[in-house]
């Protein structure tokens, strides 16, 4: 923010759009110690029916784990797959990983009859993979190979499990289920022999520093359908993806290749600031290209988020450090208020009109962890904010920021145009790596890890007590929230 008085100027127009929405916390609950080694996306959270799926760094107390799962031996070193029901209390869990090697949880999702997906890098050899699996061998890499692990609903049967990768460092970052039932893939490579198969729409590495975006498809039954490179000469890393009604596969991130693959009539042909958002779409057996776009400003823009809704359009929200990024006449915010601020907005499905777009933030600096649409087809943020000043409505279930770093939620009306709800969530030191799952019914799950011994936890919380003794440069305890958002 420039001045005090742009900054006064501000919070009054957003107080004006705030509006009142009848929330209240439904449950609250610690979930024990977790090791957190720097780097670690800490949590992902994914709604199904009345239940959601965690995914994250196995606690240290092994109380928090029930018998039944797939894997019930921890060894500090294995991730932690958990269900929860709509009262908040854990049904079911796993472990998944091997002995020797940290294996990290970067994304996961569920198909149509529940099956769960986790996905990210396994950071060495002797993680559990399956007969039949399309990769059963550890490939290599500083920071190790690719994996995908599929469970049955109650989390008691592994499915497939295999690794995906190059003799090169190779992690994947997202997942997502097609109208057919096969998994999408989205992450990362630095080996120029990554898996890619014939026909692939890009079969050539790119280079960089930080590599390029792989993107690749498996069947229900774990076979490698395609996989493709995408990316320029630069680092690409791409941190959200989505899929169509089509089966198409949009994916998003930071690029600082000024050669990234652009089509023509796309909203911005060029590369605008150090890095930029670059969002493509590829079509469903990953042979084409079918749109692609830069979207960003003169600073360093990344960290993207994305959603469809049932008319096809396109939402997204990502960090923004650009003060001149393109945002809409009619914005809530038009300035960039901290260091670091979200964007969010609306785009075309061909990617060529931005149809709405907006800074959100305070005066110190927020990340984005998650974007999707409720039931009643309101954009729903998940954020952390270390800001005082973060926009939140009159009837916030905290309306101060409580420590050195927050949670914040954050739901839009449709419109985008006016805030229906917002709140922090934390305790008096910093909360970090959640994300969050919405229910039919407008409750929010939020998970994650903090450092907060007086972090908010419920009456009938399974565990109201803070261990401190999580380990780790990200390390805590562990957290599960729930808030009824009318």
């Amino acid at each position: 923010m420039n001045t005090t008085l742009i900054l006064f100027s501000l919070m009054a127009i957003y107080a004006s759009m705030l509006s009142a929405a009848d929330a209240h916390l439904v449950y609250s609950t610690f979930h024990g110690p977790v090791h957190v080694p720097q780097g670690w996306q800490h949590t992902r959270a994914v709604s199904a029916n009345d239940s959601a799926y965690i995914a994250g760094p196995a606690p240290l107390d092994d109380r928090f784990l029930l018998p039944g799962g797939y894997d019930t031996t921890p060894n500090g070193k294995k991730c932690f797959v958990a269900r929860i029901g709509p009262d908040g209390s854990i049904q079911a869990t796993t472990l998944f990983g091997g002995d020797d090697f940290f294996c990290q949880p970067f994304a996961i999702t569920v198909d149509q009859d529940s099956n769960v997906y986790i996905a990210g890098a396994a950071r060495g050899p002797g993680m559990p993979t399956t007969e039949g699996a399309f990769d059963r061998e550890f490939n290599g890499g500083r920071w190790g190979d690719g994996f995908v692990a599929k469970f049955s609903p109650d989390l008691s049967r592994l499915i497939y499990a295999t690794y995906l990768g190059s003799s090169n460092s190779d992690e994947i970052w997202d997942l997502a289920v097609d109208p057919d039932g096969n998994l999408c893939i989205m992450g990362g490579s630095m080996g120029d022999d990554f898996p890619v198969t014939p026909g692939a729409y890009d079969s050539t590495y790119n280079g960089g520093e930080m590599g390029d975006a792989i993107v690749a498809k498996l069947s229900p039954d774990g076979r490698l359908l395609f996989a493709t490179y995408v990316g320029g000469v630069e680092t690409d890393m791409p941190a959200g993806m989505a899929v169509d009604a089509e089966g198409n596969i949009l994916i998003g991130g930071l690029t600082r290749s000024p050669d990234y693959p652009i089509t023509r009539g796309c909203f911005d042909s060029t590369l605008e600031g150090e890095s930029d958002c670059g969002i493509s779409l590829i079509n469903a057996d990953g042979s084409t290209l079918l749109y692609s776009t830069f979207l960003g400003g003169d600073g360093l823009d990344n960290g993207s988020r994305f959603a469809y809704d049932d008319q096809g359009r396109l939402y997204f929200a990502f960090v923004c450090r650009s003060t001149d990024f393109p945002v809409t006449s009619d914005a809530l915010d038009h300035a960039l208020d901290g260091e670091r601020d979200i964007v969010y907005g609306l785009m075309s499905s061909d990617l060529s009109e931005l149809h709405y777009a907006s800074y959100l933030g305070g005066s110190g600096d927020e990340t984005i962890n998650g974007v999707q649409l409720d039931q009643k087809g309101r954009l729903v943020l998940q954020s952390t904010s270390d800001s005082n000043d973060y926009p939140v409505t009159a009837d916030a279930w905290q309306r101060k920021n409580q420590g050195k770093q927050d949670c914040v939620l954050t739901v839009f009306d449709p419109s985008l145009r006016q805030v229906h709800y917002s709140t922090y969530l934390g305790g008096s030191q910093v909360e970090h790596g959640a994300q969050f799952a919405c229910f039919a019914d407008g409750r929010v799950l939020v998970s994650g890890v903090t450092r907060s011994a007086d972090y908010p936890v419920s009456v009938h919380a399974q565990s109201s007590t803070f261990s401190d003794k999580g380990k780790g440069r990200g390390g805590g305890d562990a957290f599960t929230t729930i808030l009824q958002i009318n």
